[in-house]
């Protein structure tokens, strides 16, 4: 008899190269075992369509049983692309242990891949895989619905591939047998990677990004945690000087990294506030008194922002010239920044700020490429300008126009803007009440 839901899985051993810290797995399909009636039945090797790595290019959510408690292993570890670092279980949380996750309904789940333990050596040559348990043999289940036991290869290093061939939703993949290492007093689950292979539906995301990775549910809400970004903030202030902002930054900062500090990736070290030199040189129009930018750190990102001074005080904008993610453990792939100038023009509405910049971002071959090698990827270039006035009250607003655009092939962080054919470019208008905009790119 066969169950109402039904998938198939397949196990197989891939290749374990990393480049960059970022893998791109490459496998063969042997056979495919079925979870009903356990018939084993030879395959065709892959899909006709390179899936990607829903995890990443999904709204996706992955959760595990429990967290070894030290400060240098996180849940995190699991998806981050590299074999030398693993997810590391509660001591003892063995049989029984798990890794789920939740993909939209409408995706199109094609198959699991994870390693059966831990892939790396110890800084001392130590073979971490033979020294820790392995995992021998686990049980998939979909919206509560259990498939049959699939049994992992426990001499094979790279991940393995489980053949699933069915809806999102929410899976879960119970240790059900595990190997004892050399080091008989390491008691916990290791995985070095996992990954989830297929087709996104209508919320696929733009670019890549890290999912959220949680202990003990999917369901546990995130860490409450600030001060949040700049960039997520708008605006902030006015404060009485930038020294003032940066105290107040940097004692909140703080605090936050002390009780988050068993959080990927760990206590973040200060300055938490470094100020910048002045972003104009020469005289500044009023009511601008000072313009510059300065490096904030927060709970989820390195920006170096735009702070403006006016006879109200000191304000801090969303005007992020660079931005590093902090909580993003994988090679999702990632964006950066590089300023090309910085000037006050005079408009009917009276003087505003321009600051030009360029930005790079790109999508890592890594989770974008199948489980049999196949690469995608890609990059886009863009050329943009952010336009700050100051209102009669002195605050400030500030709008970011797109005007120029580009696209090509794969290149990480390579920022050669200079040698970028631009495609398309916006053109430079005045609004009806005298702001200095810019038309969509044509």
């Amino acid at each position: 008899m066969r169950y109402a839901l039904a998938f198939s899985m397949v196990f197989v051993a891939a290749s374990a190269g990393c480049k960059s810290g970022c893998a791109s797995s490459r496998s063969a399909v042997d056979t495919v075992v079925d979870a009903t009636t356990m018939q084993v039945d030879a395959v065709d090797a892959g899909p006709p369509e390179a899936p990607v790595n829903l995890l990443y290019r999904t709204p996706a959510v992955v959760a595990v049983s429990s967290k070894v408690n030290n400060p240098r292993d996180f849940p995190e570890h699991l998806i981050d692309g590299k074999p030398s670092t693993a997810w590391n279980g509660k001591t003892g949380d063995l049989v029984g242990g798990w890794i789920a996750f939740r993909v939209p309904s409408d995706a199109q789940v094609m198959a699991i891949t994870m390693t059966a333990g831990f892939d790396a050596k110890s800084a001392k040559g130590e073979d971490l895989f033979k020294a820790n348990h392995r995992i021998k043999k686990v049980r998939v289940w979909r919206d509560g619905v259990a498939g049959s036991e699939v049994a992992l290869d426990i001499e094979k290093r790279a991940p393995q591939r489980i053949a699933v061939n069915a809806a999102g939703g929410e899976y879960r993949i119970e240790i059900v047998d595990v190997v004892p290492g050399t080091k008989k007093e390491w008691r916990e689950l290791v995985v070095s990677e996992f990954a989830v292979w297929g087709r996104p539906g209508a919320t696929q995301l733009e670019r890549a990004e890290a999912p959220a990775v949680r202990v003990g549910s999917l369901d546990a809400p995130a860490k409450a945690s600030t001060p949040h970004a700049i960039a997520d903030k708008g605006i902030d202030g006015p404060y009485e000087s930038l020294p003032a902002f940066c105290k107040a930054h940097t004692e909140s900062a703080t605090e936050m990294f002390k009780n988050g500090a068993d959080e990927y990736p760990g206590f973040i070290d200060g300055p938490y506030c470094v100020v910048d030199a002045p972003l104009v040189q020469g005289a500044i129009p009023s009511p601008f008194s000072e313009v510059g930018t300065v490096r904030v750190t927060s709970w989820n990102t390195k920006e170096r922002v735009v702070w403006l001074k006016t006879p109200t005080g000191v304000f801090v904008t969303a005007v992020a010239l660079s931005r590093e993610d902090l909580r993003s453990p994988g090679c999702a792939g990632g964006c950066s920044q590089e300023m090309k100038d910085a000037q006050f023009v005079t408009t009917a509405k009276g003087p505003a700020l321009v600051v030009k910049y360029f930005e790079h971002c790109f999508d890592n071959p890594w989770p974008s490429s199948d489980p049999d090698g196949a690469i995608e990827g890609a990059s886009r270039y863009s050329e943009n300008a952010a336009v700050c006035y100051i209102d009669s009250t002195g605050a400030p607003s500030c709008k970011v126009f797109e005007i120029a655009t580009a696209a090509t092939a794969y290149r990480a962080f390579e920022d050669r803007f200079a040698a970028v054919k631009w495609d398309k470019r916006a053109k430079e208008s005045i609004t009806a009440d005298g702001e200095l905009t810019f038309d969509a790119p044509e």
